[in-house]
């Protein structure tokens, strides 16, 4: 009988172990883990909701920038390349709006007009309810030159122009000269641009977006001339803890003072497959003599930072989430208490045996 019952709970012990890989299997594959996420973002609002999440997109060879903040307001910087809107609104509709029933970005900024920056921005405002749009001093082909720094003749930008003009609900706003503004618990200021610079790129704003204590820097594609006239005039202004590096690495996006100046912890290059040689090797190099730990949208993909009071937390597309995590501890912890009562059963049984074993022998 004794043999009996250790054969039993040997496969009762086998058959829930099984139980518990396959609930980490599960929690593990990507499709059924985001579904997860979703569930365990409702459980956990309150905690997420003290928060801002910043998310650098794989866009490929382009810039797209999303930041949830802590009372769930949606902002984006900058949209990436056409070629890769369907990957970005997906990443949107599954990342950053999760859940969510409603469709509503607070604020859409365009740093400036060059296609793999705007690309994408129609299909946003085709997608989502954009409530304001920060649109660079550039005059599409349509518009009045004067009125501008520069003028582009973009089909894709006079497209999105175009569209944000004629959406009643939504504010369009043009960059420039200073701008500050918040949105919840989190502070924008906008940092030139400073002249009338001959090329699009330089007519990016820097975009310094502060929380808890935190901030991060995001440049656009302002580098070289336009870079060290910002620095010039907003020094002070500009130490942050996270960089988005400028014009995707390329040479001259960085220098030495100015890295002395931004001291950042963390930066982060938007790059894809390029025949520019982005992000350059003199730049790597920079980034790494300072030991600011920097990140790649094309070797790392799509990258996350999470600020709370406490600190700055980062997530990679392959590293395992905190939501992960706590539905892997749920797991373990619900399969060891059925475990432990799957055990307890069988002694209570095997001694309600044994005990009708002994009366029996006693008659």
């Amino acid at each position: 009988m004794e043999k009996k019952n250790k054969r039993e709970l040997i496969k009762i012990i086998v058959f829930v172990s099984v139980i518990i890989a396959l609930l980490i299997s599960i929690i593990f594959t990507n499709s059924i883990s985001r579904g997860i996420e979703r569930l365990s973002s409702t459980i956990f609002r309150n905690k997420i909701n003290a928060k801002m999440v910043v998310h650098f997109i794989d866009v490929g060879q382009g810039d797209a920038v999303a930041i949830q903040t802590p009372n769930g307001e949606i902002v984006l910087v900058d949209c990436g390349p056409k070629s890769s809107q369907n990957v970005y609104i997906k990443y949107l509709r599954d990342n950053v709006f999760c859940d969510r029933k409603d469709k509503v970005i607070n604020c859409l900024i365009v740093t400036h007009s060059d296609t793999d920056h705007i690309g994408a921005a129609n299909a946003v405002l085709q997608e989502f309810d954009v409530k304001t749009v920060y649109r660079p001093d550039i005059a599409t082909i349509n518009e009045d030159k004067a009125q501008f720094s520069l003028q582009v003749d973009s089909f894709e930008y006079a497209e999105f122009i175009s569209s944000a003009q004629n959406k009643p609900d939504t504010q369009l706003n043009t960059i420039k000269d200073e701008i500050s503004f918040n949105i919840g618990e989190v502070k924008f200021e906008f940092f030139g641009p400073l002249q009338t610079y001959e090329t699009t790129n330089m007519l990016s704003p820097y975009i310094k977006v502060s929380c808890y204590n935190y901030s991060l820097l995001l440049t656009g594609d302002a580098y070289g001339d336009a870079q060290k006239d910002i620095v010039s005039k907003y020094k002070s202004k500009l130490g942050t803890d996270i960089i988005k590096v400028a014009h995707h690495g390329s040479k001259n996006s960085l220098s030495e003072e100015f890295l002395q100046i931004v001291k950042p912890s963390y930066a982060v290059i938007c790059v894809g497959d390029n025949s520019y040689g982005h992000p350059d090797s003199s730049t790597l190099v920079l980034l790494d003599n300072d030991k600011i730990t920097t990140y790649r949208t094309d070797r790392d993909s799509n990258i996350k930072f999470i600020m709370d009071k406490s600190g700055i937390e980062v997530n990679k597309y392959n590293i395992v989430s905190q939501q992960k995590i706590y539905w892997w501890a749920i797991a373990i912890v619900i399969s060891t208490c059925l475990t432990i009562q799957v055990i307890v059963l069988m002694y209570k049984k095997h001694k309600r045996e044994k005990k009708d074993s002994d009366n029996l022998s006693g008659l």
